[in-house]
């Protein structure tokens, strides 16, 4: 195997025809990208053999070099401390992104071969137990791990150039293993295509750095002679002059210093105007310096002062090249006769991004302006002058014909850029309302644009965007900002006309791709009241006229200087966009695909995605949706998924396809036309006027990959409809059980079919699987020494038509003695005092399909818990709850009253966020400025009855209604419970125990202890989603908590009331749960049953059913009699001296020695018939607790009427008080 490192002595002069052949061979070998059928892909692995003799070429460190002063410049990179990477066994450097947490590390290299062998060591002592390759779908049982566990090894996938592994990340996309690994496997570039360094003959290029013969401009040359010069000085185009950075004296008139007394949301002003400053930075005692004469006080690190708002701007460094650059562009342009490339050499630039404003590439030479950065380059974002400008890392508007290569890597500094986003180090807030809406590369109102291997990280916002731009080509793109930044698309390509991409890796913080919302920047204007109320407080008493005036100038610089308005971004309907072998992980929001957010009244039409890969969003709670409930519908037409996969793990929808149903129509407003840029009227009157709501014409989903089994999907209002070949968990859909999808009658036509084995297709068969009817609970109790019994049954209406179900039963090896016979649905047990304990049965239910091994069987988890025959569990209803939120508008909400008018009184909802505490408990900010998610749910029962006693066991039972919809699902949920014992609320007030009327900010305030807290078992959080904060449904699933050491701890001091906080153990999983008032009142469709319950098991010898002792002064034995005879003992009264009491006396069991004295007063004997033998069942009334606190009804068992079997309590008292057997009440037994 060759290994190429990079060599300066490997680049030499070529034409620019050469550069161009070479352009364009980068731009069909990424079209060429095999897409591998998804059949294919998922097929069983043979035994991994990995071999590959492609060359590999490792990269420049980027940045090294020097600056554009001649300054030498270190790489800002720094190496992975947990991967070693190789390559077809060469060396590749891992990097660490670390501007905002540390998500990723990434090997960027260049490789002859598409699919190397990647070997990956960790060399921080972690040992791979785990292991995911992203796309999942390529590389499932496609790799090895060596027997140390401390190797991977893998071949990447060929259709893309890149691939993202987890290691022991768990089973759900970002839980855990952070950071991951990125690898980008580029084509080998030629280096003999790449522009030449070497300058013209003549005096001026030379000193300038260009050279007219071969077209180049090098850029680093350029700045120096711009940066040495002085301001005014004209350079050799005759045309363009040197710029310096001045103070802006006074900025340009805006609403506020008309001089008319222009009103904006309900202020007035006049003669507004503002001096501006150059801040230079900070001295030594924290004050900000504005004074040139002063800059040598700066203390080094304070420059990039936060919250610097226009006029006032912040110095530039002295190797600062932003004005160089478009003076650069200028120059070029002048001499478009001989000139047409820029080109940056390797090394560090510094400047507030690739500003290409006004450039028609058609008039240089050539007739396309190319711009190449070379591999090392880093051209790099400054922290931008003040708040409300515009700087993405490249920004092209209104500009054609250009063509953007090299291997160099364009940082956007996003983190440092915005100050809310990295601990206020640096920048200044940023919002949709106080700042330009910015991405990493933007492309507005321009055309005829190509990218080839652009490698931009960092993004403020989106990473990669369009508006309104026309045949633009996007091959082997990059977009990497692996941080939890707002606004952070992969790509959203917001309007656009003849759009394709070959390839693209993408990493953000929302949808992996998004089309459809129009003029995003629309909030930051000044006729906005997002920015004049919001921002600037204008519907207070005390509005900020100067601030607002202020950010109005900033926003006009812009509009001035690039001739656009924010909402003349987007004017232009959306249509033929493709998208070709791409991958994009999300850090936690967004969707995989998202159309139609807000379209303002243009058409989304032709959008095709092809080898389209997603995994990680979860804030949309959708892999694909497509929708019309937002804005003006945008007359979807024609959308095609194919060969693609997403990973639904962290989401409840596969994909959600929405088109209108015809029956009405949506009005584009006149205002909205004229005002906040609306599609304009056909007939030009700008008059109101109205768009059809039809269904989209054509839908098609083909060999398409979704994670998530248990997620949904769903398709409305669609005239033509094809579904073929989805992968659902790995499997290809045959039968309709396969998929939680069914056909819709909005659907006119709908094909939902497969490939099968002989390549025919074939309709998905229509299947229910087998669903289990008994038994009812998914918890048995069962007595030590007595049989347990119960049958299970399921039902599937299949088997009218010839389908069969198969009945089996895990494994009973633990439960000695345990049967369950398969045909007759049987289950028996008799265990003994040696096995109490709790025992979980699964249960498997297998119908033909899932016999054949088409998918999986429905299963059953009953857990048999065993107490002792010596004990009795009594359950406690709650005597109150509460629920309580934390996000910024939900702090002050007394859910119990349904503030925001959506019947929430009725449940309650946990929620745990990242890093505070094992509930969430650990969030105690009461700001409404806070955006944590948390919350909490609180329990009270009142334990007065068990006073003095010791449970030995004590279980928390709470009714599941569902998931926020947004939440995956997952089947091993948990939540948390943990004791309140506090006597302040989180405002600082005592805290007395009452729930009634809690808020966020007046909850408890605690603090969860590990050996008090407990998590419940692992349950499957279902489907039935929860939208708008308004269960549709309640699911009904029990889940069961252990507080047996809270019960336990409680009645040790003494106390009489217990309450519990009930919280999420996974972070951002929100569940909701029936409350007291949900079951009373039957809200959601609750039953009263599933309120709130505390069981409690107490052991008989703690005095709570132990009988009453007989007189003393009558006759007692320790044997049971074994009767043969009874003879009718005249009872002469209590007062006779010669009162007896009779000594009868029953078994514990049937083989038992010993017994105790039958309780069965006022009783009743019934005879029925068992196998042919009369059997006697003696009911009766237990007083062993006295007159007043009946037990309930006791019953007996014989066979001879003699000789009785104790079966315990056939019918319990509703209450039960052993402490207090004199209470003036009348008798409590309801029997």
């Amino acid at each position: 195997m060759k290994r190429i490192t990079p060599s300066e002595s490997q680049r030499t002069s070529a034409s620019q025809p050469t550069l161009r052949k070479a352009m364009a061979a980068i731009a069909s070998a990424a079209m060429l990208l095999t897409i591998v059928p998804l059949g294919v892909q998922t097929a069983a692995a043979a035994e991994p053999t990995f071999t590959d003799d492609g060359t590999v070429q490792t990269y420049a460190a980027t940045g090294a070099g020097t600056d554009v002063l001649g300054n030498k410049t270190d790489t800002p990179d720094v190496a992975s401390d947990k991967y070693q990477v190789t390559i077809n066994d060469t060396p590749v450097e891992a990097v660490q992104y670390t501007a905002k947490g540390h998500n990723f590390d990434i090997a960027s290299f260049a490789s002859s071969s598409r699919t190397p062998v990647v070997k990956v060591t960790m060399i921080n002592g972690e040992k791979i137990d785990k292991v995911n390759i992203y796309p999942e779908r390529y590389y499932v049982g496609k790799y090895e791990v060596s027997a140390d566990k401390t190797t991977l090894t893998f071949k990447m996938e060929s259709s893309l150039f890149s691939a993202m592994v987890m290691i022991n990340s768990g089973d759900t996309v970002n839980a855990k293993g952070q950071p991951y690994l990125a690898l980008i496997n580029d084509t080998i570039e030629d280096k003999s295509a790449a522009p030449s360094a070497e300058a013209g003959t003549s005096a001026d290029e030379q000193a300038w750095g260009y050279n007219e013969a071969t077209g180049v401009l090098n850029f680093k040359t350029f700045a120096k002679q711009y940066l040495e010069s002085k301001a005014g000085t004209t350079l050799p185009d005759g045309k363009t002059t040197v710029k310096k950075q001045e103070a802006i004296a006074s900025h340009h008139t805006s609403l506020w210093n008309d001089g008319k007394g222009t009103e904006v949301g309900g202020q007035t002003a006049t003669g507004v105007t503002s001096e501006g400053r150059i801040i230079y930075g900070k001295d030594k005692d924290g004050n900000v310096v504005t004074d040139a004469a002063e800059k040598d006080t700066v203390v080094s690190g304070s420059e990039t002062v936060t919250q610097v708002g226009y006029p006032d701007q912040r110095a530039m460094s002295d190797d600062d090249a932003t004005y160089a650059l478009q003076a650069a562009f200028d120059f070029i342009e002048n001499k478009g006769a001989s000139l047409n490339t820029l080109y940056f050499p390797n090394g560090t630039y510094t400047y507030g991004g690739l500003d290409i404003n006004g450039v028609d590439g058609s008039k240089v030479k050539g007739g396309t302006l190319k711009i190449y950065a070379d591999e090392g380059a880093l051209l790099k974002n400054h922290v931008q002058p003040y708040r409300e400008a515009q700087e993405p890392a490249i920004g092209i508007w209104n500009s054609k014909n250009i063509e953007l290569s090299g291997r160099g890597i364009y940082d956007g500094q996003g983190a440092k850029n915005y100050s809310d986003k990295n601990g206020n180090t640096s920048g200044d807030k940023n919002d949709a309302y106080n700042s330009q809406h910015q991405a990493g590369v933007m492309v507005v109102q321009s055309s005829d644009i190509v990218f080839n291997d652009t490698y931009m990280r960092g993004a403020k916002q989106w990473n990669w965007e369009t508006h309104t731009a026309k045949n633009v080509t996007f091959n082997n793109i990059k977009g990497l900002t692996p941080y939890e930044m707002s606004w952070g698309d992969g790509m959203d390509f917001a309007s656009g006309q003849n759009l394709t991409v070959n390839g693209a890796l993408t990493f953000g913080n929302d949808d992996t791709f998004a089309s459809g919302h129009y003029n995003p920047g629309r909030w930051f204007q000044p006729d906005k009241p997002d920015l004049y109320n919001k921002m600037f407080k204008f519907n207070t008493d005390s509005p900020n006229i100067q601030g607002y005036d202020n950010a109005v100038g900033g926003y006009d610089a812009f509009v001035e200087s690039h001739g656009i308005g924010n909402d003349a971004w987007d004017t232009a309907d959306s249509h033929d966009i493709t998208l070709n072998n791409t991958l994009g992980w999300s850090f936690s929001g967004g969707n995989g695909i998202r159309l139609g957010h807000e379209a303002h009244g243009y058409q989304l039409k032709n959008y095709t995605f092809n080898n389209f890969n997603s995994l990680g969003f979860k804030g949309g709670g959708r892999a694909i949706t497509i929708q019309n409930h937002t804005d003006i519908y945008p007359r979807y037409e024609n959308i095609v998924i194919k060969d693609s996969s997403f990973d639904t793990s962290r989401v409840g929808t596969n994909f959600d396809i929405n088109g209108a149903d015809g029956s009405s129509k949506a009005t584009v407003k006149s205002a909205d036309q004229q005002q906040n840029g609306y599609r304009p009227n056909p007939d030009g009157s700008n008059a109101d006027y109205n768009v059809e709501r039809l269904p989209i014409a054509k839908v098609t989903i083909d060999n398409t990959w979704f994670s998530n089994a248990n997620a949904g999907f769903a398709l409305n209002n669609i005239t033509d409809a094809t579904v073929n070949n989805l992968y659902v968990g790995g499997k290809q859909v045959q039968y309709t059980n396969m998929a939680k999808f069914t056909k819709n009658d909005s659907v006119a036509n709908l094909a939902y079919t497969y490939t099968d084995a002989d390549g025919k297709t074939q309709s998905v068969k229509q299947n229910t699987v087998p669903t289990f009817t008994a038994p009812e609970s998914d918890t048995v109790t069962a007595k030590s020494d007595e049989k347990l019994s119960f049958d299970v049954t399921v039902s599937d209406p299949d088997v009218e038509n010839g389908d069969n179900v198969k009945l089996t039963v895990s494994d009973l090896s633990g439960l000695k003695g345990a049967t369950f016979d398969a045909a007759t649905g049987k289950f028996e047990w008799t265990p003994t005092e040696e096995q109490i304990g709790e025992y979980p049965v699964t249960f498997t239910a297998a119908d033909a399909g899932a016999q054949a091994g088409d998918y999986d069987a429905t299963t059953k988890t009953v857990t048999v818990k065993v107490i002792s025959s010596k004990s009795e569990v009594k359950s406690v209803a709650a005597s109150g709850d509460a629920y309580v939120a934390s996000w910024k508008s939900n702090k002050n909400n007394d859910y119990s009253t349904n503030p925001v008018k959506k019947q929430t009184d009725g449940y309650f909802a946990v929620r745990n966020a990242d890093g505070k505490g094992l509930l969430g408990e650990q969030n105690k900010s009461t700001s409404t400025g806070d955006g944590t998610d948390v919350k909490l749910g609180f329990v009270q029962f009142d334990l007065s009855q068990f006073n003095g006693k010791t449970p030995s066991l004590a279980q928390l039972k709470l009714t599941l209604i569902g998931r926020r919809y947004d939440t995956a699902n997952r089947a091993d949920e948990q939540i948390t419970v943990t004791p309140v014992n506090a006597d302040k609320r989180l405002d600082g007030t005592a805290f007395d125990g009452t729930l009634s009327g809690m808020t966020w900010n007046t909850r408890p305030n605690f603090d969860a202890a590990d050996d008090a807290t407990t998590a419940s078992a692992a349950f499957d959080n279902s489907n039935n989603e929860v939208r708008n904060d308004v269960p549709g449904s309640v699911l009904g699933t029990t889940v069961t908590v252990d507080v047996t050491k809270a019960v336990q701890d409680a009645l040790a001091a003494g106390k009489t009331t217990l309450t519990l906080a009930v919280g999420g153990k996974f972070a951002n999983d929100e569940l909701y749960f029936v409350n007291t008032k949900g079951a009373a009142e039957g809200r959601y469709g609750a039953k009263a049953d599933q309120a709130p319950t505390l069981d409690v098991t107490l052991p008989l010898d703690s005095g709570t059913t132990k009988p009453n002792p007989p007189a003393t002064d009558v006759p007692t034995t320790d044997q049971v009699p074994n009767y043969t005879k009874f003879e009718a003992i005249a009872d002469p009264g209590t007062k006779d001296k010669n009162y007896f009491q009779p000594l009868w006396y029953a078994k514990d069991s049937d083989d038992a020695t010993t017994g105790s004295h039958i309780q069965a007063h006022g009783g009743q004997v019934i005879t029925v018939q068992e196998n042919g033998q009369t059997v006697y069942y003696w009911y009766g009334e237990d007083r062993s607790s006295g007159y007043y606190n009946s037990h309930g009804v006791h019953v007996y068992r014989s066979t001879d009427a003699m000789n009785w079997v104790d079966k315990g309590v056939a019918m319990r008292s509703i209450y039960y008080d052993a402490s207090s057997p004199t209470t003036a009440t009348s008798p409590t037994c309801t029997a």
